[in-house]
């Protein structure tokens, strides 16, 4: 059976390549129709990968948040993902406490909207058992999911 638009609840929509802040400004002077009830979101990876201050990432996860609340009933926000590249630059373990101090953001802004938002940590999905990361789940660039985490999470 196909689906008519009318009966589509659901929709992606990936945006690539821009922080926080830079995403609230396009939400904010681009209008676009009514495309779903619900959505979920993952952001800040561009943040952590420019270095950007974490009140910088607040400000525009906040601002983000509050103008897709305008046009959704519910988001569900994902945590941050792990940055392959990030990690093998410092190390993992310092990598895992910066995506972990902004998870704790994250999740304290979803706390503050619970009727409509809830959050996932999706970090899990990506560790193996000695907590060292599946980079079979990750394209070369170590940046981006590759397609079968795409398609399989």
């Amino acid at each position: 059976m196909e689906n008519s638009a009318a009966q589509v609840k659901q929709m992606g929509l990936v945006v690539h390549g821009q922080t926080c802040c830079q995403l609230a400004k396009r939400l904010e002077r681009e209008s676009c129709p009514p495309l779903s009830e619900r959505g979920i979101l993952l952001l800040g990876t561009n943040d952590i990968l420019k270095g950007l201050p974490l009140n910088d990432f607040l400000r525009g996860m906040e601002k983000s948040i509050d103008l897709l609340l305008q046009k959704l009933d519910h988001i569900t926000v994902l945590s941050f993902l792990l940055i392959p590249r990030l990690a093998a630059a410092t190390n993992q373990t310092e990598h895992l406490k910066t995506l972990n101090s902004y998870n704790v953001i994250i999740r304290g802004l979803v706390t503050q909207n619970m009727a409509s938002m809830k959050f996932i940590d999706i970090v899990p999905l990506f560790l193996g058992d000695g907590n060292e990361i599946k980079m079979e789940l990750v394209k070369k660039d170590q940046l981006h999911l590759s397609d079968d985490a795409e398609s399989n999470y």
